[in-house]
């Protein structure tokens, strides 16, 4: 076989392989989509710990002093009043009914995914957590582990 002969040979094994790459490339596309649509359908409960822990990074940290020592904690919003995932494996994000409407636009961005519930409650997850902190000395005090609603 001549030098002229296996170039033609090699470069038709090229354009057929470039051919048949360009014709499945859409197919492999659709099943990169059709694999995260199955994740969220097959295992709602991971899929949404995974979008909500997407929300808790957006938060910023912050030092506290604790009997432990300093802990960096994250600093949860004012209008941030708490998340679970429900019997059905929706996810639930709660917010302050004061900042609702623009705080919920600017998750749902964060979160990206149009199923995400927004619900409204009276205190932020920080107010009540300032409040948790203040009682634990009070509770260490006289021997209180756990209350009760």
């Amino acid at each position: 076989m001549t030098c002229l002969k296996k170039k033609s040979l090699f470069v038709s094994i090229l354009l057929i392989f470039t051919v048949a790459l360009a014709a499945f490339a859409p197919v492999f596309a659709n099943e990169r989509t059709t694999n995260q649509i199955s994740t969220k359908e097959t295992d709602r409960n991971s899929y949404y710990a995974s979008v909500f822990q997407n929300l808790v990074d957006s938060f910023p940290t912050i030092s506290i002093d604790t009997e432990y020592g300093i802990m960096d904690v994250v600093r949860y919003p004012d209008d941030y009043a708490g998340a679970y995932i429900d019997e059905c494996n929706n996810l639930h994000i709660a917010l302050t009914a004061d900042t609702y409407a623009e705080t919920e636009h600017t998750y749902q961005k964060i979160l990206n995914d149009a199923d995400v519930i927004f619900d409204t409650a009276k205190f932020s997850v920080f107010t009540l957590y300032e409040i948790q902190r203040s009682l634990n000395p009070v509770m260490e005090k006289f021997s209180i582990e756990a209350t009760r609603p």
